[in-house]
């Protein structure tokens, strides 16, 4: 199978978030010159990002959203520009179902995916990061404050990424998807949901533009390939905080 494959950006690797370095070291002035569809977190991880039709949306810990200026900056984000290749209808569909149907259609395990999708939601549960203080501790002490929202009766977007296990370094392997309301006024990294109708749109990423951080911070990385996947599970662990 022949495919055409996009080009798609990203600031700062996975593994160095994880490790706690959580300074913003991109604006969102030159973040949005590579692209109009993406996700990832503020500086001090102060919310999650959702960049969607050109526009960022910073959600906080309430699950309330703001607007972004130029002048903030991120630690870690992910964009493209959105090209879609296969376009596919579901209904009646909860979260781990649709992940199992769509690595099914995927061409390959190994390459990179946009995902861009729109629908009505009779449940979904998201989460956001609350800002930390320096000096920054590892991803998964600061999950331990995240808080879970739980949202019925919604309509709004979805902005995925799903990235092979290969890359488990530089972004989230799997599925990483963020949820904003078609009001835009709630929203966060979706745990699970039961989606009534959902229009989801894949593109095809072959070609990475990896910008890496100059910081003390990222140049003092070190890289714990045995205990990421561990982390990684303790960061998407869910808390108690209820919001309908």
């Amino acid at each position: 199978m022949k495919i055409k494959g996009h080009n798609f950006f990203q600031n700062s690797i996975f593994s160095a978030l994880m490790a706690g370095d959580l300074f913003g070291s991109i604006t969102f002035e030159e973040l949005l010159q590579h692209g109009n569809f993406g996700l990832g977190t503020f500086d001090a991880t102060d919310g999650e990002l959702i960049l969607l039709d050109g526009k960022p949306y910073q959600i906080l810990a309430s699950g309330d959203v703001k607007t972004v200026s130029n002048q903030m900056t991120s630690p870690f984000a992910t964009v493209t520009n959105f090209i879609s290749d296969v376009k596919l209808e579901f209904k009646n569909i909860d979260f781990s179902q649709l992940k199992q149907q769509l690595e099914v259609k995927f061409p390959s395990d190994n390459i990179f995916y946009a995902l861009k999708m729109v629908g009505t939601f009779s449940k979904i549960s998201v989460r956001s990061l609350s800002k930390q203080k320096p000096p920054f501790k590892p991803l998964k002490e600061a999950a331990k404050t995240q808080s879970e929202v739980h949202l019925t009766n919604i309509s709004g977007d979805i902005v995925a990424y799903w990235g092979p296990n290969f890359a488990n370094m530089i972004l989230v392997p799997g599925f990483h998807a963020h949820f904003i309301s078609a009001n835009r006024k709630l929203g966060g990294h979706i745990f699970d949901f039961h989606a009534q109708n959902l229009t989801v749109e894949i593109s095809y990423l072959t070609n990475l533009n990896l910008k890496l951080p100059v910081t003390e911070s990222y140049l003092q990385h070190q890289v714990d390939q045995v205990g990421i996947q561990a982390d990684i599970a303790k960061v998407e662990s869910q808390s108690s905080k209820t919001r309908s």
